[in-house]
């Protein structure tokens, strides 16, 4: 369980770098670029798909899904970094929950989190 709180410095972190190079992006020419980040946690399975022409890496699961409906909810909150209750149960001290919320897929609605600013 330890890297549960990794990873939300790991996201943290990778909105910090995007907010530094979308600053400096218009004086270097470049575009300002954009994303969110919505984590679950649970078993997975990673594998190859496809054909022998083409084969992609990619990881498949219950937890996969929910963090791709977690980071679709980020828009309406205007958050760009939300997490699960499964990742919100090992993390409490660290997030507040924004209410429950249907996602397509899912049968019962799930909670979702906000990661709280901390300091330094």
């Amino acid at each position: 369980m330890r890297s549960i709180p990794n990873v939300l410095r790991a996201a943290t972190q990778s909105l910090d770098n995007l907010r530094d190079y979308n600053a400096a992006a218009g004086g270097r020419g470049k575009d300002a670029i954009e994303f969110v980040i919505g984590i679950d946690y649970g078993a997975v399975t990673f594998c190859n798909i496809g054909s022998p022409d083409r084969l992609d890496f990619t990881v498949v699961g219950t937890a996969v899904n929910i963090a791709s409906r977690v980071q679709g909810l980020c828009k309406e909150p205007g958050e760009s970094l939300l997490v699960s209750s499964n990742v919100a149960g090992h993390v409490r001290p660290l997030v507040q929950t924004i209410g429950k919320h249907q996602v397509n897929g899912l049968g019962q609605e799930i909670e979702i989190f906000r990661v709280i600013p901390q300091p330094g």
